[in-house]
């Protein structure tokens, strides 16, 4: 399908809505496509520092118990990372130049990037947090003298999951505001 008849197309298809034009279309979807891939590697990059440090981590704990807790926590972490990456893969541009209506492709990418986004912690941090609160519990009733080093670990750790939490349903509300005014079109 050549661009003369895209844009036929698509302007037979918002006749009764203001015309917005298949190029602005496109220029919105590659600033999404630019966004998302820009979190995507960030999620990457955290996901290979947070591996490798409880691969680490494996290699030099004694004791089966808290070995158990390290796998199951990097289980947790696998999976976030394979939920994220089905959740969050943007559409290539390719894709988008194929659904025809660009404005209801955009829209539907809209909205994945939004679900991945909104109340995104029962698949990102929820799988993490049983081998997270073994390894804790398990290092605590080992060597009680180091409480407040913990303490501290985990104040930490819940400062950063709050704003990365709030950063995603910070980007969340953003896009619902965009579906939202994208509907208004209709």
């Amino acid at each position: 399908m050549n661009e003369s008849e895209l844009q036929r197309r698509w302007q037979s298809t918002t006749a009764a809505a203001p015309v917005m034009s298949l190029q602005y279309v496109r220029h919105r979807m590659q600033t999404l496509q630019r966004r998302a891939q820009t979190r995507n590697r960030m999620e990457y990059v955290g996901f290979a520092f947070g591996a490798g440090a409880i691969v680490w981590a494996l290699t030099r704990i004694d004791g089966a118990a808290l070995q158990i807790a390290a796998a199951a926590t990097l289980g947790g972490c696998i999976y976030s990372l394979w939920k994220w990456q089905r959740c969050a893969h943007i559409a290539s541009t390719e894709e988008f130049a194929r659904a025809g209506d660009g404005l209801s492709a955009y829209r539907r990418e809209l909205e994945r990037q939004h679900a991945a986004r909104h109340n995104n912690w029962r698949w990102y941090i929820a799988p993490q947090l049983p081998g997270v609160i073994a390894w804790l519990a398990i290092s605590v009733a080992r060597n009680p003298q180091n409480l407040l080093i913990y303490a501290c670990v985990v104040v930490l750790t819940t400062l950063c999951v709050v704003v990365a939490m709030s950063a995603d349903a910070r980007a969340a509300r953003h896009l619902q505001q965009e579906i939202d005014a994208l509907d208004t079109l209709r």
